[in-house]
């Protein structure tokens, strides 16, 4: 009484298949899901971790834990650590003062975006800076001390990911850059 029939031929000659990996254990209070477990038959052998093992994909469980912490405090303190190993502080080199570099900033916010501004001022391209723009680019371009003391820096300073050019300098070193930058803002004034 009360015995159970024996499994079927059918049922243990087909190959089950767990779509599990080994347990992870996270370094803080992760939220609950709450779902089903099922096992795979034969037929459906392609797991969602085998295509991750094939391309050789690499998960940064670190991220993971930030993501699905249960108190938000404790995963802000772990993301800043994390975010803190992987960078570096970038240093903003300055070498205009306050003012000055205040005034270029002002100024750039009236114009087009840098790179598209120099591409309209070395091809000459009257269709893509108003007057006012040409006007205002002529009343702040750098003068002969600033282009020695831009010189200067660029000869002193190192300049690599960790060190870049704050917003004002970059932008007078994309001025200097275009050929005869006086000259063709003159000539484009003078139209």
């Amino acid at each position: 009484v009360g015995k159970a029939a024996p499994p079927s031929k059918a049922s243990s000659q087909a190959k089950v298949i767990e779509p599990r990996k080994p347990d992870v254990r996270p370094g803080v209070n992760v939220k609950k899901l709450y779902w089903s477990s099922f096992r795979l038959g034969d037929t459906e052998a392609d797991t969602v971790w085998a295509a991750i093992e094939r391309e050789e994909a690499q998960i940064d469980t670190a991220k993971l834990e930030v993501l699905f912490a249960d108190d938000p405090s404790g995963a802000r303190a772990l993301a800043a650590q994390v975010d803190h190993a992987k960078r570096t502080k970038v240093r903003k080199v300055q070498v205009l003062g306050h003012q000055r570099r205040r005034q270029i900033c002002v100024m750039m916010a009236r114009l087009p975006h840098p790179e598209f501004m120099r591409e309209a001022l070395h091809n000459l391209d009257f269709a893509q800076l108003t007057k006012e723009q040409v006007e205002l680019l002529l009343l702040n371009l750098p003068s002969h001390e600033e282009i020695q003391l831009l010189r200067h820096a660029e000869n002193e300073q190192v300049i690599d990911e960790n060190n870049v050019w704050d917003t004002a300098e970059e932008f007078l070193f994309l001025l200097l850059s275009i050929p005869h930058y006086k000259l063709r803002l003159q000539l484009w004034d003078f139209e």
